[in-house]
């Protein structure tokens, strides 16, 4: 065991010095892989993804050039819009006299409805606040459809579904701009998405659109009483689609989005800092799909969420690393409605007032620990898991509850670490697979060192960040 420990010891001093003895000092840079290394929310620490939610603190981070490198691990990556490559970036430049600071983002990825990354709300900016999939909603009525034993009167319908699934929206860029107006900092973002295809979900000719435009104002002031910064966001976006074929047409019917949210930081003392947050987002996502028929059917989708949190971020070891931990609440809410109209009629036996609903509410608490280890490298670990967590649902079929369903989700922990490298004006964040830590950790032995153990890699890096500051 002594051997094993003086391998490890002896390994990670060699490799420091060889990258410290050649390399300088650099800025640490924070970057999204830095808060997915923490397991922490975006709004607990500061961090220039802040950037998403409140646009004025591309002030804050100015002079950047990103470079998001995702999902490492996949060796023939695809973006979620199906596009060859999952890489993406932009830059932020404050170089410019008095016009404050601009920046352009292009291939921001697509992500789902309301909340993710442990309850971080997306910002409505563009296609990331859109349910746009494959399968949804029309999926969420078909397995609605089955619970309840049901088919459509119109059996044609169940392929028009199928047929005329919507084509996932490409985010083609976000556009900021901020200034510092004497203290008080402006920012907005505007985003635009759009997709288009020749062929129906089956391949048949037809036109398969859609399309996202959003707007998303932050406004930041320092020192506003008991608060030493508070910030505040509102934003809105429209969207649109439309899928048609000789057979089947899929159009969108008041598909929209909107969001507000708060973030406030009261420094307790010189090396501990209290930041408190709240985010509310609401989204509708229509569509009628018909046949030549006649028949078709309106759909609905709506979803709801709200979040709230308090964190607090202890500087230790005379600033050299930032201990966190942070508790939050989050609530949400999606409703799927569906009627069926046939031969002129609508149909009462199988989709009136069909219903599906979902409430999820979960507190989940974070802890986290963020060290810089020499002038170079930074060391970062964290952990989250829910202190409660349930889900609710029910099914009403013709204003009738057919099933009722309430249960507690799993209570996993998850854990995460990952690094820092900075060199000059560079930096590079890296998540770890925690699971390929531990296998590494697991296969040392003497004779190997920690960098050639019997595993097939050290460590596995599922995502990165590249940025310059200048």
């Amino acid at each position: 065991m002594k051997k094993v420990l003086m391998l490890l010891v002896a390994g990670v001093v060699a490799f420091t010095f060889s990258l410290a003895s050649a390399n300088t000092i650099a800025t640490n840079i924070p970057t999204d892989v830095r808060i997915e290394s923490l397991s922490s929310n975006v709004q607990m620490v500061e961090d220039y993804n802040l950037i998403w939610l409140y646009p004025n603190k591309v002030v804050e981070y100015t002079n950047t050039v990103d470079f998001e490198l995702p999902n490492l691990a996949d060796a023939n990556p695809t973006n979620t819009n199906g596009v060859s490559g999952q890489e993406w970036g932009g830059v932020l430049d404050g170089q410019i006299p008095n016009l404050g600071t601009v920046g352009l983002y292009i291939r921001r990825p697509f992500t789902t409805l309301t909340t993710n990354n442990n309850g971080f709300i997306n910002p409505g900016g563009g296609s990331a606040a859109f349910g746009f999939t494959a399968d949804s909603p029309w999926e969420d009525i078909e397995l609605a459809n089955v619970k309840s034993g049901n088919t459509l009167t119109n059996g044609g319908l169940d392929t028009a579904i199928e047929d005329s699934q919507i084509i996932t929206p490409e985010n083609k860029f976000d556009l900021f701009w901020g200034k510092d107006f004497s203290g008080t900092e402006f920012g907005v973002m505007v985003n635009y998405a759009g997709n288009q295809n020749d062929q129906n979900a089956i391949g048949a000719p037809g036109r398969n659109e859609s399309q996202v435009i959003g707007i998303n104002v932050g406004l930041g002031q320092k020192n506003m009483g008991f608060f030493n910064q508070a910030n505040y966001h509102i934003n809105f976006s429209s969207a649109s689609f439309d899928a048609v074929s000789p057979t089947v047409s899929n159009k969108s019917d008041n598909c929209w989005t909107g969001g507000v949210g708060v973030l406030f930081q009261h420094d307790m003392t010189k090396t501990t800092d209290m930041r408190l947050f709240a985010d509310a987002a609401d989204n509708n996502f229509g569509g009628i799909i018909s046949d030549n028929t006649g028949d078709r059917l309106t759909t609905g989708y709506l979803s709801d969420g709200i979040d709230a949190g308090i964190g607090f971020n202890h500087n230790v070891d005379s600033g050299l690393a930032i201990v966190s931990c942070g508790l939050m609440a989050n609530y949400g809410y999606t409703q799927t409605l569906a009627q069926e109209i046939a031969g002129g009629a609508i149909v009462t036996d199988t989709y009136l007032a069909n219903e599906l609903d979902s409430t999820v509410f979960d507190v989940p608490f974070f802890v986290s620990v963020e060290s810089r280890v020499s002038s170079w490298l930074t060391l970062r670990a964290g952990a989250n898991a829910p202190v409660f967590q349930r889900t609710y649902s029910k099914l009403i079929q013709n204003h009738v509850v057919e099933q009722t369903q309430n249960f507690d989700n799993a209570s996993l922990i998850n854990y995460s670490t990952g690094f820092g490298i900075n060199w000059k004006n560079w930096s590079l964040d890296g998540a770890i697979n925690v699971g390929s830590l531990e296998s590494t950790l697991n296969f040392v032995q003497p004779g190997n060192g920690i960098f050639f153990s019997n595993s097939t890699a050290i460590v596995t890096v599922t995502d990165a960040d590249l940025r310059y500051m200048f």
